[in-house]
């Protein structure tokens, strides 16, 4: 759900064309990353976000897990969901 909020976030207000999804696991540990060639924006000035990223950083902390959200006007956004192996 994670993954689907994010791409959507990203075709409907970010615009974009691609989006890149990744996922690494290091022993128990995993990381999750959506990375998109939108038009990005203010991250630090919407830090709260909307209840898009609200329900992904809920969904993260769920799992024990954190959400970021790194985004830049004109470059795009990477949406890194961590989920430690304790």
């Amino acid at each position: 759900r994670i993954v689907q909020e994010a791409i959507h976030n990203a075709r409907r207000h970010g615009h974009a064309k691609r989006a890149l999804i990744s996922f690494a696991r290091e022993g128990a540990a995993c990381r999750l990353a959506i990375e998109d060639d939108g038009v990005g924006f203010d991250a630090v000035g919407t830090a709260a976000g909307g209840m898009g990223l609200r329900i992904m950083r809920y969904r993260a902390e769920a799992v024990r897990g954190a959400c970021t959200v790194t985004s830049t006007p004109g470059k795009g956004t990477i949406v890194s969901i961590d989920i430690p192996s304790d």
